[in-house]
């Protein structure tokens, strides 16, 4: 046994001819650990996997024959809209449009009707419109909703 552990040292017919040096000054096929462990060579890794690799994930080491049946290829039955639903989602739409309308319009009207008379008795007019305008400006989040879920009602009652 050497000092460093090592218990024996191989030298080839390769090394002794051509006289060629592997690591640390040695022949090339030198052992310098003792030959009582074998070299384990692990495993080449397994590739990662892609994310298309990946379908069907949760079902490895199952039996195919647990769980639901495959599911039909056919399409599915359209739904049908009640009469109700298809009025109430015609008025959602339409009556934020139509208040909208006839704030502006009565608005313009009130402020034309204001500008029209140089008298001061008519100043009120004016003021109104402006009240209309606000109560537009104010309520235009409900009405912008209202329109939106008739517009989606609607949608559906179509597709």
């Amino acid at each position: 046994m050497r000092p460093n552990g090592a218990a024996s040292f191989r030298f080839t017919d390769f090394d002794r001819i051509s006289g060629e040096r592997g690591e640390y000054g040695c022949a090339p096929n030198v052992y310098l650990y003792p030959m009582a462990t074998p070299l384990t060579i692990p495993a080449a890794p397994r590739p990662a996997l892609a994310a298309r690799d990946l379908h069907g994930w949760y079902k490895w080491g199952m039996n195919e024959s647990v769980g639901y049946p495959p599911r039909p290829n056919v399409p599915a039955a359209r739904r049908v809209y009640s009469r109700t639903y298809r009025v109430w989602a015609r008025v959602l739409l339409w009556t934020p449009i139509a208040l909208t309308v006839a704030g502006v319009v009565l608005g313009l009207g009130l402020f034309a009707a204001a500008d029209a008379d140089p008298t001061y008795g008519s100043s009120a007019l004016g003021y109104l419109g402006l009240v209309v305008w606000g109560a537009l400006a104010v309520l235009s989040p409900v009405l912008l909703g209202s329109f939106i879920a008739g517009l989606v009602m609607l949608n559906r009652t179509r597709n």
